[in-house]
């Protein structure tokens, strides 16, 4: 059993005890469920995996985004979350709807892109609040970076090897955080 599927596992499990409710028209399987309920009820944002002194910990939310980023009902599973979530929840889903309603995802930026309030954070190994209109839309300036901005299709990847030397910051509404959430591995592409 490889990381992602011990991870989907644990997910599964979860869900089953969790007590939080699960649009039965939206999800049947018990995966799904799960994965729906770990989005529901995070309570922190994680920008990818988590590294530190124990090594790599996959971040059980992105997989379980990854996963309800794949069902056929993709676009309204994102759309309850945005509704329902707590407030990193909401982010995740927001990675979410990137991939499943272009359209859709411009409007709930706008929606959030002005949210002052604060969620915990984790980015490597540094734990702290961040307000969640600057994980939408990253107002960081400084003259030796820039904002990076994906075009649709494009990856973190391409946009790296088109802009060689430039250095970077990223945010949810330019594309980089629904990247490294539900297409970590597009870096390898």
């Amino acid at each position: 059993m490889n990381r992602i599927d011990t991870w989907l596992c644990w997910i599964a499990l979860l869900g089953i005890a969790g007590c939080a409710s699960v649009p039965s028209t939206l999800l049947t399987d018990e995966l799904s469920k799960g994965a729906y309920r770990q989005v529901l009820n995070e309570t922190m944002w994680i920008d990818g995996a988590v590294y530190g002194y124990a090594g790599d910990i996959e971040n059980r939310t992105a997989t379980a985004t990854r996963l309800l980023a794949g069902h056929e009902k993709a676009r309204a599973i994102f759309l309850r979350l945005l509704a329902d979530a707590k407030p990193a929840g909401k982010l995740y889903a927001l990675c979410g709807l990137y991939y499943a309603d272009w359209d859709e995802f411009q409007k709930q930026v706008e929606a959030l892109r002005h949210d002052p309030r604060e969620v915990s954070t984790t980015t490597a190994d540094v734990v702290g609040p961040q307000r969640i209109c600057d994980i939408v839309f990253c107002p960081y300036r400084d003259k030796d970076r820039e904002r990076i901005v994906l075009k649709r299709g494009q990856t973190l990847h391409q946009w790296l090897k088109e802009n060689k030397g430039k250095k970077g910051y990223g945010d949810i509404s330019g594309g980089v955080y629904p990247e490294n959430i539900v297409n970590p591995d597009s870096e390898q592409k």
